[in-house]
């Protein structure tokens, strides 16, 4: 399956020639400007599944499919990971995903941890496809939080579900991932034109979709640059002085590239563990 024939199953008008195509892009009625109005708009490429409003801005995919079909956003979301993609030639492949151990849906302690710390379990599985490890030689009893690069499963990292489980993430080793975890900004696949930038994924989990994480406090060149692709970007760090000295050299670095970076600086220990108050609030500050 190709993204035309989903827009076909979907019975989502499109249009692959026109004033507004060009090579290697499907069009189609963007749902935030153009909904029904037959200008097809919105461009959605069919290599990298990347999608663009030339009117109105970069779009999530997953939601311009949510919106416009109607299905649930977590089966837009099941639907795309269906398609065949080709990484893009400039991010360094390695080789093929290795498991630490067998991988199954999350069991009654996963959820409990989750749901502790005010997590809506059925969520967590089902938009950012967590998974449990339970008893095992390897790893055992962590969440398995698979790593996607254009909707194609390309690492992973896992996080302890007992607090003095250390460390609390481990990530996969160079020759257990298609792509350097590194490389990468977990949750990218869910966002648009704006961005939250946090440290690990729980923190991109209570955010929501939109935000993005770079799994540890430090940052590397690949994961500046994809930074640097969105229009407005938000570095939300831990509050404490290591991760806001490292918040203000990203928000330096970035000021550098057009667009706009802010700074967000939280009451709470870190956005994982954040109120719904204070989540809410970086929401209307970041996505306007």
């Amino acid at each position: 399956m190709n993204i035309t024939d989903l827009l076909t199953k979907l019975s989502i008008p499109y249009q692959a020639e026109g004033k507004h195509s060009r090579e290697g892009w499907i069009q189609i009625d963007c749902p935030d400007c153009g909904r029904g109005s037959g200008k097809f708009h919105l461009g959605i490429n069919e290599t990298s599944l990347g999608c663009n409003c030339w009117q109105c801005g970069r779009k999530n995919l997953p939601y311009v499919l949510h919106v416009v079909s109607g299905m649930p956003y977590a089966k837009a979301l099941e639907s795309l990971r269906e398609i065949p993609k080709r990484i893009a030639k400039t991010i360094n492949k390695r080789g093929t995903l290795k498991f630490p151990a067998p991988i199954r849906l999350m069991r009654d302690a996963h959820r409990t941890y989750l749901e502790e710390r005010g997590f809506d379990a059925q969520e967590i599985e089902e938009v950012w496809q967590v998974k449990g490890i339970g008893i095992a030689p390897k790893l055992a009893w962590r969440l398995f939080i698979p790593i996607y690069q254009n909707f194609e499963f390309v690492s992973w990292t896992t996080r302890a579900i007992g607090e003095k489980n250390k460390p609390r993430y481990i990530s996969a080793a160079p020759e257990e991932e298609i792509i350097n975890h590194k490389h990468l900004l977990y949750g990218a696949d869910l966002a648009a034109h704006a961005v939250i930038i946090v440290e690990g994924a729980t923190d991109a989990w209570r955010i929501g979709r939109g935000a993005v994480a770079t799994l540890g406090l430090n940052v590397t060149p690949s994961q500046i640059k994809l930074m640097s692709q969105y229009p407005v970007r938000a570095v939300c760090f831990d509050n404490s002085v290591p991760a806001q000295k490292e918040a203000m050299e990203l928000c330096r670095c970035l000021s550098l590239f057009s667009g706009q970076t802010i700074n967000i600086q939280i009451d709470a220990e870190d956005p994982g563990s954040a109120s719904p108050k204070e989540i809410q609030k970086i929401r209307k500050a970041v996505f306007k």
